[in-house]
């Protein structure tokens, strides 16, 4: 989380996330989970673990949160995050997606954009990993696309696996 956020802004952040991930009954969170060994040992927000007994493997993404006191736009809060996400270049390392989220405290208001975005290219699950932000307003809608992009990767991941 914003490691520099005021205790009561970033307790706030972790409910808010907490209360938009856990509206979809097939996630299942992790909080404060350290990835990576030896020297790249990371520590992630959330992992949220989509479950689907239906599907084969393990699905999750990493969540990363950051908040603010006063209330932004679209292109205030992707300059906000350019210092957190050059931070975040450290977790390139990372081997599955990852989003940011960003929550304002004066209008409640929620924010997202990829850190390790999922695309599918000619049938092959890769991963792009963003330097700028490109945020995107945080509604029922757009998390459930999150887990859509996420789901189809991993479909695609572990289709790659059969030969």
């Amino acid at each position: 989380m914003g490691r520099s956020l005021s205790p009561l802004i970033g307790q706030r952040t972790l409910a808010m996330a907490t209360m938009y991930l856990t509206r979809r009954k097939d996630l299942q969170l992790r909080y404060e989970v350290k990835v990576g060994q030896g020297k790249w040992v990371r520590t992630l927000d959330i992992v949220a673990d989509i479950l689907d007994p239906e599907k084969p493997g393990e699905r999750k993404f990493g969540v990363e949160l950051e908040g603010m006191k006063s209330a932004l736009t679209l292109a205030e809060a992707e300059k906000l995050l350019r210092p957190k996400l050059e931070w975040l270049q450290s977790f390139r390392g990372l081997p599955y997606p990852l989003v940011l989220l960003l929550f304002t405290m004066e209008d409640n208001a929620g924010y997202y954009t990829w850190l390790a975005e999922p695309i599918i290219k000619a049938e092959s699950p890769k991963l792009k990993f963003h330097d700028e932000a490109h945020c995107q307003i945080l509604d029922r809608a757009s998390l459930d696309e999150v887990v859509e992009r996420v789901t189809l990767w991993y479909d695609s991941f572990y289709a790659s696996l059969s030969v």
